[in-house]
């Protein structure tokens, strides 16, 4: 849980049900959590035609919507601040460099 804190736009409760409802994060690589989650496009196929519509919904609906929320929440500024701070003087260092990795430039550790 400790790991998922250090992302922005999760919060405690953010992170405790990611968990809970994940479960083993390990049996999924990063293809297929979406298709777990009903994040990938659906498809209508024939012979050589292709097309690609609206995500399928067909996952877990409520981590689906936990994932939503994270994004707008991560969508401001990228700023460190205090609880930010916190939650990553708790995490890993692994946790911590791909956290401040994966976010937007502008703030720091």
């Amino acid at each position: 849980m400790h790991k998922l804190w250090c992302l922005r736009g999760i919060s405690t409760l953010t992170a405790f049900a990611l968990a809970v409802e994940i479960g083993n994060w390990e049996r999924f690589t990063g293809a297929s959590i979406g298709a777990y989650l009903g994040l990938v496009p659906s498809e209508h196929s024939s012979g050589h035609s292709r097309r690609q519509g609206a995500i399928t919904k067909a996952g877990n609906s409520h981590v689906r919507r936990l994932l939503v929320e994270a994004a707008w929440h991560h969508k401001p500024r990228y700023v460190v601040g205090k609880v930010l701070q916190a939650r990553w003087d708790q995490a890993p260092q692994t946790a911590r460099t791909r956290a401040h990795d994966r976010a937007p430039r502008g703030g720091g550790l």
